[in-house]
């Protein structure tokens, strides 16, 4: 489903910037790392995949380098002063409340997306929302734009907004691809059906886009006042030249609904198989994801 509307213009010209080949967009949780290390890890890891197609083995010459590959890094707004001390303080409660969540499969996942609440600063609002406020608050916070630590006082107030200015800026290296993945994937959509931008292809990997609490409701609220359309006119297309979503069946995280192709009939959705339920964070890890050739042959596709 598309909406008809002209895009919000970008703040800065997209043609000065240095092209890249593949621009990558990260999710929730990776405060740990600092952009280096983070874009090191997923550049090497999705160059080794593109090593192993038969693309790649046809034409090492075109394999792009680390430096083809940029990254749109915003982790840091949640990078909290004393984040690690706070984790360890709570580290019994949160960890018990971790390993009995991890342990449900999808529809216990489905179930506590429909009963958790949050309110307009995307902080908890019920006890649903609480026990689930450690594993999904950085989503939440994105979705109704609550605060972040240091913004940017050029951009506008809020999580999404800072967040986006970080994309809009990636977005300059005019990518032949982007790729986005877990709440990255959500990022990327947004940021695309918003600024113009060259059409090239859009991969999603583990995308939770279809969360239809947590995500999808905030998603098409903020979709239609940016369009000035009722929620019910639908999503708008991002523009992009086609859109492949990749999803585990075990990534609990691809919740509720496997697939993004109802919501979007231009999408090609791929089931990959990898990981377990239990095992939720190496399920959902991208790193994890870079090791089908499937996604592999998309990406070299998109470059070839």
């Amino acid at each position: 489903m598309r909406i008809v509307g002209a895009p919000i213009a970008a703040s800065r010209p997209l043609g000065k910037a240095k092209m890249a080949k593949i621009l990558l967009v990260h999710g929730m949780n990776m405060q740990r790392f600092e952009r280096e290390p983070l874009h090191r890890l997923w550049a090497d890891a999705l160059l080794k995949l593109l090593r192993r197609t038969e693309w790649g083995k046809a034409n090492p010459g075109l394999l792009p380098e680390r430096n083809d590959i940029e990254i749109a890094y915003w982790a840091d707004l949640f990078k909290w002063p004393k984040f690690e001390d706070q984790e360890a303080a709570a580290k019994g409660l949160i960890s018990w409340s971790r390993e009995r969540y991890f342990e449900l499969c999808r529809a216990s996942v489905r179930l506590a997306d429909t009963l958790a609440s949050f309110g307009p600063d995307g902080r908890p609002s019920n006890a649903s929302a609480a026990y689930l406020d450690g594993l999904v608050a950085q989503t939440s916070i994105y979705m109704h734009n609550g605060p972040v630590y240091h913004p940017d006082p050029a951009e506008g107030d809020g999580a999404f907004f800072q967040v986006q200015a970080r994309f809009r800026a990636a977005l300059e290296s005019r990518p032949k691809l982007v790729i986005g993945h877990s709440l990255g994937s959500v990022v990327a959509y947004e940021g695309l059906y918003r600024n113009p931008h060259r059409k090239f292809p859009f991969i999603t990997i583990g995308s939770p886009l279809a969360s239809p609490y947590l995500i999808l409701e905030p998603l098409r609220e903020r979709a239609a006042r940016f369009y000035k359309r009722s929620v019910e006119a639908g999503l708008p297309w991002p523009e992009v030249s086609s859109w492949t979503n990749f999803y585990a069946g075990a990534d609990v995280w691809c919740v509720p609904v496997e697939g993004l192709s109802h919501l979007f009939s231009g999408v090609r959705d791929v089931r990959v198989e990898h990981g377990s339920t239990s095992h939720p964070k190496d399920t959902h890890q991208l790193t994890t994801y870079l090791e089908h050739i499937e996604i592999g042959d998309a990406i070299a596709a998109a470059l070839a």
